[in-house]
């Protein structure tokens, strides 16, 4: 049973970065992206400590990052960006946010792993 807590940790990160997306709410979409990277930074630290990494916990781990620290912060400069007359200037923005986040994540799952 313990080697589901990691991805239930993981899961819970989604859950907040989708929500920060749907509720695209001023206020409360930055407090569940910060209850994110609350939930990303325990996931890693709580599968190391009971010894349970997977590779399929990795790959959730990055769509989860995916979602809450490339999709939603793109979607809700979207919604709130000051530029919003210069549609492709935003357009360009959040794509180069998602394609950064995308690139940072794949750099991660490629590199070596820690012992």
């Amino acid at each position: 049973m313990k080697q589901y807590i990691p991805s239930a940790i993981t899961a819970c990160n989604l859950i907040c970065g989708f929500t920060a997306i749907m509720i695209g709410d001023f206020y409360w979409s930055p407090i569940l992206l910060l209850s994110s990277f609350i939930f990303d930074s325990l996931d890693g630290m709580v599968a190391r400590a009971l010894n349970v990494q997977s590779d399929f916990g990795k790959h959730l781990d990055s769509i989860a990052d995916v979602i809450s620290f490339g999709v939603a912060p793109a979607y809700l400069y979207s919604l709130y960006s000051p530029d919003i007359e210069d549609r492709y200037f935003t357009i360009i923005t959040v794509s180069f946010i998602v394609i950064c986040g995308s690139i940072r994540l794949a750099k991660f799952n490629s590199s070596p792993s820690k012992p």
